[in-house]
């Protein structure tokens, strides 16, 4: 079945099952646009794109289109983390309060970044509910996370992070090195290695970024009553026992 989708870029010979099922992608799982890069041993062997940069379908997917990333930003973060405590002589098993003195509220006074970098230091919600423009208010995210109590003692248990440990790592960074993430990130790691990547987008880089093509609502799964009153740890351990 055509899709009207042509895909572009380099390709090594041996890597075509590669693009083929990039190709498939399109035909087949309705894909709207996306880009492809493979190296191996330093090298290229694959950097293709096709498809549309926007829902409209008016802005074909370009070589330079930039296109966000969830959870990937995790390992990011982790890496300014190490880098700055290596840059500042922190030891990874000293506590944060060392650096942040207010995280040490409500039992978390031992708590050390590798038990954050390791998702152990039981932190991985926002228990208090807050206003929704609070997720662009830095200082109010992460004070709040400051005053939190964990959801189990530091370093006793494992939940992933999934929205907080940007915020904690990140605010680590801040206050050690005097940078914000996103320019710490900028100065220390992607312009180092002509990485094109950012934490937040100004207007130029907006207009070459593809639009994120969200499920619609009926998509979208419902929650059951009682995973509706599970807590995120709880959660969490429901789906790691899915894994075992």
């Amino acid at each position: 079945m055509s899709t009207g989708v042509t895909v572009q870029g380099y390709l090594a010979p041996q890597f075509d099952a590669v693009a083929r099922a990039f190709e498939r992608n399109f035909s087949e799982f309705d894909e709207l646009g996306a880009s492809c890069c493979v190296y191996l041993n330093g090298e290229p062997v694959v950097d293709i794109w096709g498809g549309w940069a926007d829902v409209a379908k008016t802005k074909p997917w370009q070589e330079h289109t930039l296109s966000g990333f969830y959870s990937v930003g995790k390992s990011f973060t982790a890496l300014c983390a190490l880098r700055a405590a290596d840059q500042h002589g922190f030891d990874l098993d000293a506590p944060l309060t060392d650096i942040w003195p207010e995280y040490g509220q409500n039992g978390k006074q031992h708590t050390t970044l590798r038990h954050l970098l390791t998702h152990r230091a039981g932190m991985p919600a926002i228990r208090k509910p807050l206003p929704d423009d609070a997720l662009f208010d830095w200082s109010l995210l992460v004070d709040t996370l400051a005053e939190q109590k964990p959801y189990w003692e530091p370093g006793t248990e494992h939940g992933y992070h999934t929205n907080t440990l940007g915020l904690l790592a990140g605010e680590f960074v801040r206050r050690i090195s005097g940078l914000p993430i996103d320019q710490y990130f900028q100065q220390q790691v992607a312009q180092p290695l002509g990485a094109e990547t950012y934490f937040g987008l100004d207007d130029e880089q907006l207009k070459r970024a593809a639009e994120i093509s969200w499920p619609a609502q009926e998509q979208l799964a419902e929650p059951t009553p009682a995973s509706a009153q599970e807590t995120p740890v709880e959660q969490h351990q429901k789906s790691l026992s899915l894994w075992r």
